[in-house]
């Protein structure tokens, strides 16, 4: 004869993992505004580096944009290349390259943290 199992019906489960969530729901909005903080700056980032380059073309971007087929994109992409082979520009890049993984790893560490072990009292 087939030995039946002995798990706790799925309404017993539904309910613990309910009360645990519930109990937790503060750390679901820390973890959300730490989520959107990450990927505002990143968005920060991205404008600092590109900003000044999209500044200066911003009209011929449009320009571009609205007939595609018949812009000469090729004076734009001559100074891109040169925009993004000056050393400076590169060393920006690194700078902000490194803040941002900084400022991702410091958002990061309070959700990485395990939770304290239970006591065996």
């Amino acid at each position: 004869m087939a030995k039946e199992p002995s798990a706790p019906p799925l309404s017993d489960v539904y309910t613990k993992v309910w009360n645990v969530c519930f109990k937790l729901w503060p750390l679901f909005l820390v973890q959300l505004v730490f989520t959107i903080l990450q990927y505002a700056v990143l968005v920060l980032c991205l404008i600092l580096l590109l900003g000044p380059f999209i500044g200066k073309y911003s009209s011929q971007i449009a320009g571009g944009l609205k007939h595609p087929n018949s812009f000469d994109w090729s004076p734009m992409a001559t100074d891109w290349v040169g925009y993004f082979a000056d050393p400076t520009w590169i060393a920006i890049l690194v700078g902000l390259v490194l803040l941002y993984l900084t400022w991702w790893c410091l958002l990061s560490a309070p959700s990485s943290v395990p939770p304290p072990a239970p006591s065996s009292s």
